[in-house]
């Protein structure tokens, strides 16, 4: 069985491909370097894995992915398939390094895959919200989960579920 965290991953970044899929071209200009941005920590996960060491800042910031969607869209598909190939549930520890500011490079950190997978779904929500915001606010219809935290998800269906009760 594939797990959660796997699943999860997966399913926001089928989530994001939908997006893309939906967007105008004209719209994607604003907005490509969000997906891609979120795509190459993506990549670097993948990539750094398997040799036990994680560079965040090594970045491709590769702009064929930002100005074409067809190009995301390619990397978005091999990003979830190669993901199906992680297994979160090993105790090998990896190294991050993620540089904090910009006078100092920042040194490397032990994580896990599974904390690691939890930051890379938490930043991809982070800049989906905000793909959302700028597309929102040039008159695209948006899905309301699109950059929406499973947490406040959660929160509001709580809310949901108390507002019929009460009634």
């Amino acid at each position: 069985m594939t797990h959660p965290l796997i699943i999860d991953n997966i399913s926001l970044l089928e989530q994001t491909s939908a997006l893309v899929k939906q967007l105008d071209p004209a719209h994607y200009p604003s907005v490509g370097p969000h997906f891609r941005h979120v795509i190459d920590h993506y990549a670097l996960f993948l990539s750094g894995v398997t040799d036990g060491s994680i560079d965040y800042d090594q970045r491709q910031r590769d702009a064929e992915s930002e100005a074409c969607c067809d190009r995301l869209l390619a990397r978005i598909d091999k990003t979830i398939s190669q993901l199906g190939d992680v297994d979160p549930t090993t105790s090998a520890a990896v190294e991050v390094k993620c540089a904090t500011c910009t006078a100092f490079g920042g040194k490397k950190e032990s994580s896990t895959i599974g904390r690691e997978l939890m930051f890379l779904h938490s930043h991809a929500v982070h800049h989906l919200a905000m793909i959302s915001l700028k597309l929102e606010n040039a008159g695209v219809k948006v899905d309301p989960t699109v950059g929406l935290a499973p947490s406040t998800q959660r929160h509001y269906a709580n809310l949901e579920s108390n507002l019929k009760a009460a009634s």
